[in-house]
């Protein structure tokens, strides 16, 4: 009993070793962070994005401004016509091809019927 007592101190002394270790590289982290953060390269990084967020909301702006929405419109308009034209089309084929087919099938009947009769 005595070893196990021993091995169970000392995987307890390594948890607690392991947990203050990670506590310590935690709070180094943290401190690194909060310094970054009072520096001038942040400070630069946080004003070019601030400009590249207004730079974008300025094209987006322009674009709406634009025509090109309703060109967009415009085509997909067309496309969807376009894809009705082609949908009407194919149904169409397929009504003709499901009557050549009942066709081929009734012949099929038909000459299936005058060879058992011949029998």
């Amino acid at each position: 009993m005595e070893k196990r007592d021993d091995l169970r101190d000392k995987v307890k002394q390594m948890a607690d070793q392991a947990e203050k270790l990670i506590d310590e590289g935690f709070d180094k982290a943290k401190d690194s962070f909060d310094k970054a953060k009072e520096s001038d390269t942040y400070a630069k990084i946080s004003g070019l994005m601030e400009q590249v967020g207004g730079y974008v909301d300025k094209k987006i702006e322009e674009l709406k401004q634009s025509d090109i929405p309703d060109q967009m419109e415009n085509l997909r308009q067309k496309a969807e016509s376009k894809s009705e034209s082609i949908v009407d089309q194919a149904k169409a084929y397929g009504t003709i091809i499901v009557g050549d087919i009942e066709e081929v099938i009734d012949n099929m009947k038909e000459k299936l019927k005058g060879k058992e009769e011949k029998k």
